[in-house]
């Protein structure tokens, strides 16, 4: 091999490196292994694990053979050292499958260091190496003016880029959009962008001032533009993505650093070729621009960031959460942009003549923000007035640029006794804190129900919105079935999941209750009452067991697993219940049965990646075909079996419960997905409930007040007699009592709700009729009415309003650690 090709060969390894210590990440990541390792979200993970040492064997020979020198192969000392310790531990993989077998913890977070950090060594030797190739600014010239120009060219670029993808996308969703607001909007972003983009130029400027200091300035100013765009890339991930994986702490931000390193790094490696570079920036940014510089280039590169914004803001938003991968093709673009501007000018031959203008521009900015009616962002108060904050939040929504920079602009959290530090100590729990499980029961001591049982059936479909049933709204054509279902059964109308994700939200219904916010504790038994009660009445439990539930539910001999040998993302309502059927035929008559499914029908990564858009055709105007579609193909499923049960003569002594675990944005203000957001789509469920007149005879319900999956258990309970039930705001209710004075004596004026996999609590009070959302991922606070409207009006967040609900929202926190006797921070007592 040539020498040419040695950045292959470590870009190569870099890769290896890289994807190997992610694999270990989500490994150690609560959330993550949950959703990608046990749940099988990327089928092709566990087979790339089990091959990683290969991988990993094959990148270090390709690495030696570039790095050998004449005459033969011959290797310097320390490279022949690194590459062979590298061999050696690829090899010592291999006999125990890779990194299939890893486990959360310890194992997974040494792993995950090791790789980056053995890539990043070898980076920073090739980089010692190189130190004659170092570049070197001509004496007296001032990059200031090509950075400041580059840095506002790029700006004004992005923006009206990003913008008009933005005004499309909102247009297109039926957002109406008044002419004032785009152009406050518009006006704000040409200033945030501009303000952020000049800050990094000043910041670099700052960095060749600082290289003057040293003795080798050359030297002194490559290594900080190195340390900088480390830590530039290091913040990104922090801001940017590690949020998205519930990944946060001082472990984290070593992962940032190293990975920002290695990444930075080869860029470096890669751009001190065999062209000399005339300053330490030039270096980094030559390989994203790799062809001689002219008018051509320029222009190519400017078409090509142009597609990179349409592919990312166009295409990516179906299936991107809380908008992280449309963020990273912002930052892309960013970078497309800016980079053949800069490497088409040259720097200024003179004493620093532009430096000063570069440093007032800032300010000069930051000016325009004060006469726009912008005060500078405090720590104490929002940062942007209204009307102009709801009109830059509402484009935000679609414009992933400009909501980048109002998050870089955005205060940050974690000062003095800030709520959202507090949110974020108090969320994903790690593995390695050991929490000791309550041993939870509504009834004690649980005996067997004295009335007669029927069969029990709950459906769970993941992500149904409530306003998809023609049930809950007359619009919905497509749910003939189910709306017949309702008409036979009880309709609950103000029903809400207490967790905005399935992580958390299909364990509380097993526990009649809300759960510390850790995936999970083990054993589980112990808090799950729902089998306690499935047990102590005789049941046979037909379950889909999910990657969750096998977790949460412990194995009995007399369990019947349902859908055999699949994944828990390739789990299909009608699949299940044709194999439900077949079981139910041969059940034994004499004894009841219980059957839980939770079906992935709708789910936005299933619909992701059947890459159908609307099966079996259709037009669904107003509602989102590809979710609407696969509905209307659900409906049918499930209302074959209704008809199979009423054939069998089993509907009538049946409980049927259909239900979901949570809601999803289809488009909300740009949201899609539910991963670590609140909003009122998303808590809002379908709740259908069909239970045999004997059970509910006598008894009362009142619809007025919001129910809660976590209600479920606890209803089963009342339902099959066993009575009175514990009582406590952490544990649900029952939504059918003999009297009235028990539905009264339940009443509670707020209720705590939570994401499953990041730190974003909130209230739902008056009923269900207001939406209090503290968002501790983004730093952002919310507020709906869900009374007058359905879909949720905003209503303006005071400094009132949000001091009373963030007391409610710590209160109800210290309860929920208090019941489950737990400290943040210290584990079990």
């Amino acid at each position: 091999m040539t020498p040419s090709l040695r950045p292959w060969a470590r870009g190569a390894f870099l890769l290896v490196m890289v994807a190997s210590a992610t694999a270990c990440l989500l490994v150690d990541i609560p959330f993550t292994y949950q959703a990608v390792i046990r749940a099988g979200l990327l089928p092709w993970l566990p087979t790339a694990m089990r091959l990683q040492p290969w991988a990993l064997l094959l990148v270090v020979v390709a690495n030696a053979m570039a790095d050998r020198q004449p005459p033969g192969f011959r290797l310097a000392p320390w490279r022949a050292c690194f590459l062979g310790a590298m061999a050696l531990g690829a090899l010592a993989l291999i006999p125990v499958s890779g990194l299939s077998h890893l486990a959360p913890g310890f194992p997974a977070r040494l792993g995950t260091l090791a790789f980056l950090a053995a890539a990043g060594a070898l980076l920073a030797l090739d980089l010692v190496e190189a130190r004659a190739a170092w570049p070197q600014r001509e004496a007296g010239s001032d990059d200031a003016r090509r950075l400041f120009v580059s840095s506002l060219l790029t700006a004004a670029l992005v923006t009206l880029t990003f913008f008009a993808i933005g005004l499309g996308r909102a247009l297109a969703s039926g957002t109406s959009v008044h002419p004032w607001e785009a152009a406050t909007t518009l006006g704000w972003s040409f200033l945030a962008h501009g303000l952020v983009l000049s800050m990094a130029a000043v910041a670099l400027l700052g960095l060749q001032a600082a290289a003057g200091f040293f003795p080798r300035i050359r030297a002194a100013e490559f290594l900080l533009t190195l340390l900088a765009l480390t830590a530039s890339f290091a913040g990104i991930l922090q801001l940017v993505v590690f949020p998205g994986i519930a990944f946060a702490g001082p472990f984290a931000l070593a992962v940032a650093l190293l990975l920002g390193f290695c990444v930075v790094a080869l860029l470096a490696q890669v751009g001190l070729g065999e062209r000399p570079v005339g300053s330490a920036l030039e270096a980094f940014l030559r390989p994203l621009h790799p062809v001689r510089v002219n008018r051509w280039s320029v222009a190519a590169g400017l078409l090509l960031a142009l597609g990179v914004a349409l592919l990312f803001g166009l295409k990516v938003s179906r299936f991107d959460w809380n908008q992280l991968f449309q963020q990273l093709g912002a930052i892309l673009v960013a970078v497309l942009v800016f980079t053949p501007i800069y490497l088409s000018q040259s720097a200024t031959p003179g004493p620093h003549s532009w430096s000063p203008r570069l440093f007032a521009a800032p300010l000069g900015l930051l000016a325009l923000f004060r006469l726009w009616g912008t005060p500078l962002p405090q720590p104490s108060k929002d940062w942007l007035p209204r009307p102009v904050a709801r009109a830059v939040e509402a484009h935000a929504g679609f414009d992933a640029s400009a909501h980048l920079v109002a998050n870089l602009l955005r205060p940050p959290a974690g000062s003095g006794e800030s709520i959202y530090r507090i949110l974020l100590a108090n969320s994903n729990i790690p593995h390695a804190v050991k929490v000791d499980a309550k041993d939870l029961r509504f009834v004690d001591p649980l005996a067997p129900s004295t009335v007669d049982r029927p069969d029990i059936y709950i459906f769970v479909v993941d992500s149904l919105r409530q306003d998809y049933l023609g049930a809950y709204n007359p619009r919905v054509t497509f749910t003939p079935n189910l709306d017949r279902f309702a008409a036979e059964s009880t309709v609950v109308p103000r029903a809400f999941t207490r967790y905005g994700a399935t992580g958390l939200s299909e364990p509380s219904i097993w526990v009649g209750g809300m759960l510390l916010h850790k995936q999970y504790i083990v054993p589980f038994h112990p808090l799950n009452t729902l089998q306690k009660l499935v047990e102590a009445d005789g049941y046979r439990p037909y379950l889909s067991m999910d990657s969750i539930l096998d977790v949460v539910v412990k194995p009995t001999p007399d369990l019947v697993r349902l859908d055999a040998g699949i994944g828990t993302g390739d789990l299909r309502l009608g699949a299940t219940l044709k194999d439900l059927q077949g079981r139910l035929d041969q059940a034994p008559a004499n004894r009841p049965v219980f059957v839980y499914s939770q079906a992935q029908d709708l789910h936005i990564s299933s619909i992701s990646r059947e890459g159908k858009d609307v099966p079996g055709g259709g037009d669904y105007p107003g509602f989102y075909a590809p979710y609407a579609s696969r509905l209307r193909r659900l409906d049918a499923e499930f209302g074959a079996f209704i008809q199979y049960l009423k054939g069998r003569g089993r509907y009538d002594r049946s409980l049927i419960i259909f239900t979901a675990d949570h809601g999803d944005s289809l488009g909300e203000e740009g949201r899609f997905g539910h991963a670590y957001t609140l909003f009122p789509e998303i808590m809002k469920v379908p709740l259908l409930l069909h239970v045999p007149e004997k059970l509910r005879a006598g008894l009362v319900m009142d619809p007025s007040r919001a129910a809660f999956l976590t209600d479920l258990t606890p209803t089963l309970y009342y339902l099959l007699g066993h009575r009175p039930l514990a009582s406590d705001p952490v544990l649900g209710r029952p939504l059918w009592t003999q009297t009235q004075a028990e539905q009264d004596r339940a009443r509670r004026d707020h209720h705590l709700i939570a994401s499953s996999y990041g730190a974003v609590w909130g209230i739902l009070s008056g009923d269900g009729k207001t939406l209090y959302v503290s968002d501790g991922v983004n730093f952002a606070d919310h507020c709906f009415d869900l009374g007058s409207d359905p879909k949720g009006t905003r209503i303006t967040v005071t400094p009132e309003l949000k001091q009373r609900y963030d007391r409610l929202i710590l209160q109800e926190i210290d309860h929920l650690n208090a019941f489950y006797a737990f400290t943040p921070g210290k584990g079990s007592p």
